[in-house]
């Protein structure tokens, strides 16, 4: 999920855990989110086309 993007599952759980119907709840820490984003982004890039010789 980008930043400002709504997450309606994780809210549900984190609303569950509040609540006392969910325990032991494990969230991503923010910085492996963060290295998986970045190495996302450079993922989604296209190949570069060889060139012909």
């Amino acid at each position: 999920m980008l930043r400002g993007q709504i997450d309606i599952s994780a809210r549900t759980i984190w609303v569950f855990e509040k609540l006392g119907w969910a325990r032991d709840v494990r969230w991503p820490d923010p910085v492996r989110l963060a290295a998986k984003r970045r190495v996302d982004t450079t993922e989604a890039a296209p190949a570069p086309v060889p060139a012909s010789a």
